[in-house]
This record gives structure tokens, C-alpha cells and sequence, in this order.
């Protein structure tokens, strides 16, 4: 009982979004299991707002998310950081500049994930910094998976903006190119019951 209690031992339930999947998730669970290794580990992929739901009703006992979740039951907390970058095929006029600003981007045809309900994330980002360049974006598609969204970038269907993580994926016909303007805007965290 005194394992089950101090968490050396039990099931841990994880959910998890496809974009913290990339970045720590993996290096997180690797050091949890790695230190109490009488403990399962259950792994659950899902969306942002799924993981808000499984939380609440005590399905999972962690999520990590791509986003900020927005629910005062929900202790949330920043664990990871990282840059925004441009996925881009190799075959538009673009990937072929050295320096990539944002404002470069106006006539772009875009595909972005989905407006997320409860959690500021990407796609909010991603429509501020356009508008503070002068322009709103072109959305011609809206993907909720990583590789489908770089798949029809591959495809010469727009420009995507993704996690600089997304690099690990490589398709022949995409260039990935760093901005000079954007730091870093996407934002992992980890949630919990408050």
C-alpha cells in the first residue's frame, strides 16, 4: 500500500496530444519508467480538448497538451517552449529565400490545425502574428494530424506553420525554414485535477 501510495507502483494514465508527442513526452516517460519501474504507464493519444475531458472525469491522471488549456478545474503548467517554423515545399519561390519573415507570407495559401475550444493554441497564434504583419491569412485547409498537414504541404497546397519538433518528420518535397521575427509561441503543458 505504501507503493501504491508514494507512486512507485499503480497505473499512471497519460494522455497526450500529437504535438507534445515530438518534443518531451517521450524523454518525460522514459525518466518516469526509468526511475519507478513497477509502474505502468498507459499511454492515450487524443486531442487538446479530449484530454480536458478525460481529466475531469478522472479517465486519465495526466495530460500532456500542445496548448493552453483554459478551465479553472484544471491545474496546468508550462513545461516546454519551443519555436515556430515554415513548412514549405521545396517547389515554391519561397523556399528558396535565406530569410523568411512573416509578412512574406500574404499571398500563401494556408493550412492550419482547427480553432481549439477551451485552450489557446496554435491556429490563435498563428492568426495573431499574420494580423500583426498586416494581413489576415489565406486558410484554404484545416488538418487535425501533423502528417497530413505536411503531406499537402509536400503537395504544393499551402504553407504550413508548425512546431520547429516537426523537423524530425522529413518529406522529400518540404524545406523547413526558421523566421526572423517569431521566437517561440508553441507551448506544451502539463495538466492535472486542481
Amino acid at each position: 500500500a505504501k507503493k501504491i501510495d508514494s507512486g512507485e507502483t499503480g497505473i499512471l494514465r497519460i494522455g497526450f496530444s500529437t504535438l507534445s508527442s515530438f518534443g518531451i513526452l517521450p524523454d518525460i516517460v522514459s525518466k518516469f519508467h526509468s526511475r519507478f519501474k513497477d509502474t505502468e504507464i498507459q499511454l492515450k493519444e487524443m486531442r487538446s480538448e479530449k484530454i480536458v475531458k478525460e481529466i475531469l472525469n478522472k479517465r486519465i491522471d495526466i495530460g500532456f497538451a500542445g496548448k493552453k488549456i483554459i478551465n479553472t478545474d484544471i491545474k496546468s503548467k508550462l513545461i516546454h517552449r519551443q519555436s515556430i517554423i515554415l513548412a514549405i515545399s521545396k517547389d515554391n519561390e519561397l523556399s528558396k529565400k535565406k530569410k523568411i519573415n512573416i509578412k512574406d507570407l500574404k499571398n500563401e495559401k494556408f493550412i492550419l490545425f482547427p480553432k481549439s475550444n477551451g485552450a489557446l493554441g496554435l491556429y490563435d497564434k498563428i492568426i495573431e502574428y499574420c494580423k500583426d504583419a498586416g494581413f489576415e491569412p489565406n486558410v484554404v485547409q484545416e488538418v487535425f494530424e501533423l502528417e497530413v498537414m505536411l503531406g499537402l504541404v509536400s503537395n504544393g497546397m499551402g504553407v504550413a506553420l508548425v512546431p520547429e519538433s516537426s523537423e524530425v518528420l522529413f518529406l522529400k518535397n518540404i524545406v523547413y525554414k526558421k523566421f526572423n521575427e517569431i521566437k517561440s509561441i508553441v507551448e506544451s503543458v502539463a495538466d492535472d485535477v486542481e
